[in-house]
């Protein structure tokens, strides 16, 4: 056998550096808590990408509080503390009541920050009723106002991944509908699913060009816009604060 022709893998595989995969580190990280997590980070941006980080939603997260521990994990990835980009997360196992959210959240988290704008195809079609919600309008609105009661809005679309997410780790919570339902709390879903044009309307007078948007309504508040993600807790809060 003649060697004088041989050729490294690496020169055999890519035409040029360029093409070639980059390294990866042989340490990965788990972390549970969100301690842990930042620490994790923390290491991570001092020493350099020389270990991976993977945020674990399963270890850590407490029974009952998967949804908001998803979604702590997801904006730590997402945030400024990922400064190499090398950090991943771990979901509940598939068969778990919880890998839906955890998947929804994390995607949704990711969307939402990178600002992808969720546009529907052109239609004249009028939205459909969502489940556990009236209808919107802004003249049902007014009439809660009227009664003095408060009102929680949103406008969802079914192929919108943050609005399914925020609907499935919050909204449709049992502990929020309970608070709602203890409080009086309407309330009220635009789908626009469709493009709803009397939705596109009421979107671009608040400045937006497509869902989600969250909405509360309260007598003797000026209303207020949430945050596009959502938690079990900024809408309890809301229900159960003081009226005026």
């Amino acid at each position: 056998m003649t060697t004088d022709n041989a050729v490294h893998p690496r020169d055999a595989l890519f035409d040029d550096a360029s093409d070639r995969a980059p390294s990866l580190p042989v340490c990965d990280h788990y972390c549970g808590i969100e301690a842990r997590m930042r620490k994790s980070l923390q290491l991570q941006a001092e020493l350099g990408p020389v270990f991976d980080v993977t945020l674990d939603c399963e270890d850590g997260a407490p029974v009952g509080g998967e949804a908001e521990h998803a979604q702590m994990a997801a904006e730590l990835a997402m945030s400024e503390a990922n400064m190499h980009g090398r950090v991943g997360a771990r979901v509940h196992p598939v068969d778990h009541a919880a890998f839906g959210a955890d998947v929804a959240t994390l995607v949704a988290i990711a969307v939402a920050v990178i600002a992808v704008a969720f546009m529907p195809p052109p239609s004249t079609e009028q939205s459909h009723a969502v489940a556990g919600a009236e209808p919107w309008s802004e003249e049902a609105v007014a009439m809660e106002m009227k009664n003095g009661q408060p009102a929680f809005v949103y406008f969802t679309a079914d192929w919108c991944l943050t609005c399914k997410a925020n609907e499935a780790g919050a909204i449709n919570r049992e502990a929020v509908q309970d608070a709602f339902n203890a409080a009086g709390v309407r309330v009220l879903a635009g789908d626009w699913t469709n493009g709803d044009p009397e939705i596109t309307r009421f979107l671009e007078s608040r400045g937006r060009a497509g869902v989600p948007l969250y909405l509360w309504y309260e007598p003797g508040r000026e209303v207020e816009e949430l945050p596009q993600i959502l938690t079990p807790s900024m809408l309890i809060d809301r229900a159960q604060r003081p009226r005026r």
